[in-house]
């Protein structure tokens, strides 16, 4: 009885620490498409910025 709870326990265990993983690569990712996107617009905004300070010149 013993060893069939240490078993289910060490299972628990490790497939709880798989799924951290997982959420903390898929957070991780999530971050890092955000960010990409902000920037992204940002340099987009610059540009245009650019174009019209190029335009009033």
């Amino acid at each position: 009885m013993d060893e069939c709870l240490k078993n289910k326990k060490i299972s628990l265990v490790k497939d709880s620490y798989y799924s951290y993983i997982c959420l903390n690569f898929c957070f991780h990712a999530i971050i890092s498409f955000v960010c990409v996107m902000l920037y992204a617009t940002q340099e987009n905004h610059l540009l245009q910025w650019n174009n019209l300070d190029a335009r009033y010149i």
